[in-house]
C-alpha cells in the first residue's frame, strides 16, 4: 500500500492539472462553447484525464463553474489528518460528472491507479451530507446581512484584517507599519 504522503502528494498534483486547465482554458479567445468542441479544436487535450471523461456537451463555461465547485476544497481536505478519502472522490463526481456515470467509472479507476483508495468503495451518487454542509456557499449574502459583520482573522499571523494596512509587501498589520523589513530584527523606539 502507498503512503499517505505520496498519495496527497499525488492528488495535489491532480488539483494543479486541473487547475492549470481550467486558467488555460479561460485565457482561449474565442473559448469554444462545448467540451467536445474544446477538444475538437485542441486535439492534444483529448487524453487529458479530466475531459476525456466528461460529457462532451458540457459546456465549457459550466466546466470551469463546475470544476471549481468539485475541486475548491482539496487543498484544506489535504491538510487534515486523517484524509477523509470520501470526500475528494464524493465533490468531484457530484459537481463534474452527475448524470454520467460511465464516465465517473472511467474516471475514478483512472485516479485509483495512483490513489488506491479514491472512490474504491463505489459510493452513490447522491452528494453525501457531509460534503453538502462543508462546502463553500456561492450564494450572496441573505438581506440585511454583510461581508464586514463578521469579524475576519489572519490565521497565519494572528491579526484582525481590519487592523492591516496595505504596502508594496502586502498586507501588514498597522502596528506593524513601521517595520522596514521583516526580516531584520524589531527596532522598537
Amino acid at each position: 500500500m502507498k503512503d499517505d504522503a505520496y498519495e496527497r502528494r499525488t492528488l495535489l498534483n491532480n488539483l494543479g492539472r486541473v487547475m492549470q486547465l481550467t486558467a488555460r482554458i479561460s485565457e482561449m479567445r474565442p473559448v469554444p462553447p462545448t467540451i467536445g468542441n474544446l477538444i475538437e479544436r485542441n486535439p492534444i487535450l483529448e487524453d487529458e484525464p479530466l475531459l476525456e471523461y466528461l460529457d462532451r456537451t458540457m459546456l465549457v463555461e459550466d466546466f470551469i463553474t463546475r470544476s471549481l465547485r468539485a475541486f475548491c476544497l482539496w487543498p484544506q481536505w489535504l491538510l487534515t489528518d486523517p484524509l477523509d478519502r470520501n470526500a475528494f472522490a464524493a465533490s468531484v463526481r457530484e459537481h463534474l460528472f452527475k448524470g454520467n456515470r460511465r464516465g465517473w467509472k472511467l474516471f475514478a479507476a483512472r485516479v485509483r491507479g495512483e490513489v488506491d483508495w479514491f472512490d474504491a468503495q463505489e459510493e452513490h451518487w447522491p452528494l453525501s451530507a457531509h460534503i453538502a454542509l462543508s462546502a463553500p456557499a456561492f450564494n450572496e449574502p441573505e438581506s440585511g446581512e454583510r461581508d464586514t459583520d463578521v469579524a475576519v482573522t489572519d490565521i497565519e499571523r494572528g491579526y484582525d484584517t481590519e487592523a492591516t494596512a496595505e504596502s508594496i509587501e502586502g498586507l501588514t498589520p498597522v502596528r506593524e507599519r513601521g517595520r522596514a523589513n521583516e526580516q531584520l530584527p524589531e527596532t522598537r523606539g
